[in-house]
């Protein structure tokens, strides 16, 4: 991960952050900022300290609805009326 540049946390909702840069001097060459959930399910204190507790696959249950949020900031490939600088994806998938 640190030698391409690429940072990942892991939050117990099984949610994730996925950050990655690529760096030359002082200028950003590219940056990509990702946010996935794979379901919209609020857990609470009692909940994480039962997954804490135990071995059990947090990945494996089918509820919810996947939310994925990215944002990519890449100058290089500018193209006039075509391809912005900095851009936005929300995706929503609904089974």
């Amino acid at each position: 991960m640190l030698v391409n540049q690429q940072y990942n946390i892991l939050f117990y909702d099984k949610g994730f952050i996925q950050v990655e840069f690529i760096i030359s001097g002082s200028n950003f060459i590219k940056e990509r900022l990702a946010f996935m959930k794979k379901h919209n399910k609020i857990w609470d204190a009692e909940e994480i300290k039962k997954y804490e507790s135990n071995d059990e696959d947090r990945f494996t249950e089918d509820f919810g609805v996947p939310i994925m949020l990215r944002i990519d900031y890449t100058p290089d490939d500018l193209v006039e009326e075509d391809h912005v600088v900095t851009h936005l994806t929300l995706s929503k998938v609904l089974h």
